[in-house]
């Protein structure tokens, strides 16, 4: 978490309990593990999220998400306590939390969800292990193969009804590895250039290993690549210059930067592009800081980013055009998800900040990274 959303969260949870008359906190939570024959679980891994080890690992190489930089072990009679601060529950939080408990060789695994309710009672949440069964998830992309596009990384992810008991990403080979106990999971998958796919899948007692073959859609941005950039659409709002149209910036290398207040990371991205506004407007460069369809105006856009401006934007505006997204809750054509606008929708754009790099020709080039094979540089050195 970025230190300025820390220390936020710390006063807030600070003052709700420094006010007169304000109650105790809340009790720390206490999950109990058994076996599958019901016996108490020592020696069991506890957390709220299971991953990859290492992403460049061949086989099962699964952690367990620490607790505040510690692994959680199960005592003799399979008792573990976490402390409350570490799963924040809310009276505004309907959805409860995950929790993961699975055995030291991997061979029993079992999920287990907690409600506020269940939380601030002096009740164990239980959670019964099953034999696991290893998944084996080939991730791949004829689509992208076919536009002689990159697939450098994918991204699994497993989910429990409403909940995410587990998650890899970073995979360069495609090949994910994990375990799931029975019953119904949907399997999200995505990667670099692709769109995301979800499957549907069902664990049924006795299985011990399972295949994947996913064969993941090509992205929106990377079927446009090399072809003319979608006109905006639907934006409600401008700030720092009039309405503009993309055919009318023709000549101009334009970056459409989706981003939202909401998005921590996109709040920390703005002081790089405000750099890179300075150092190419005079050479061509226009940016356009497509912010989703979350907030009525720009009034209210800029009320919430008051605190970003100050502390991280160093009381610096915005220097380049802001455009806001309209059209509400939209489809991603050949995609699951779904986004925020139209524009944010016709770009696939579902993951933010994303930035796509558009030529002087109006053809988009890609989506657009900082470092080493930055293609915005590429793009002016080539003019």
């Amino acid at each position: 978490m970025p230190s300025f959303l820390t220390a936020f969260v710390s006063l807030l949870t600070v003052s709700a309990f420094a006010q007169p008359g304000a109650t105790s906190p809340p009790p720390d939570i206490t999950i109990k593990v058994l076996l599958p024959d019901g016996s108490p679980a020592a020696g069991v891994e506890v957390g709220i999220s299971i991953h990859h080890a290492d992403n460049d690992n061949k086989g099962l190489s699964l952690e367990v998400s620490p607790v505040d930089g510690k692994s959680l072990l199960t005592n003799s009679s399979g008792l573990i306590t976490i402390d409350r601060k570490f799963l924040p529950l809310s009276d505004a939080q309907a959805r409860p939390r995950v929790i993961d408990a699975i055995n030291m060789d991997r061979t029993l695994v079992g999920f287990g969800s907690v409600t506020k309710e269940a939380a601030d009672s002096s009740t164990p949440i239980t959670i019964t292990l099953a034999p696991a069964c290893h998944i084996i998830a080939h991730l791949h992309s004829s689509q992208v193969e076919a536009l002689g596009l990159p697939l450098k990384i994918t991204h699994l992810s497993a989910w429990w009804g409403d909940l995410r008991p587990l998650g890899i990403d970073n995979r360069k080979d495609g090949i994910h590895e994990f375990v799931l106990p029975p019953g119904d999971f949907k399997i999200s998958a995505f990667g670099s250039n692709t769109a995301t796919k979800e499957v549907n899948i069902t664990i049924n007692r006795g299985d011990v290993e399972r295949y994947l073959d996913i064969d993941l859609p090509a992205s929106c941005i990377a079927r446009m690549t090399g072809k003319p950039a979608p006109e905006l659409r639907s934006i409600k709002g401008w700030q720092n210059g009039p309405p503009v149209k993309l055919a009318d910036l023709r000549g101009k290398v334009v970056l459409l930067d989706f981003w939202g207040a909401w998005c921590g990371p996109c709040v920390f991205a703005m002081p790089e592009l405000m750099e890179l506004h300075e150092k190419y407007k005079d050479q061509g460069l226009v940016i356009i800081a497509i912010h989703d369809d979350s907030t009525e105006s720009i009034a209210t856009m800029n009320e919430s980013l008051k605190f970003a401006r100050e502390k991280v934007w160093n009381n610096r505006e915005l220097p380049f055009l802001i455009a806001l997204d309209g059209g509400g809750e939209m489809p991603i054509e050949g995609d699951s998800d779904t986004a925020r606008g139209a524009t944010t929708a016709t770009y696939g754009i579902s993951a933010f900040p994303t930035q796509v790099l558009i030529d002087r020709n109006g053809n988009v080039v890609g989506k657009r990274r900082p470092g080493a094979d930055d293609p915005l540089l590429k793009v002016f050195e080539s003019k």
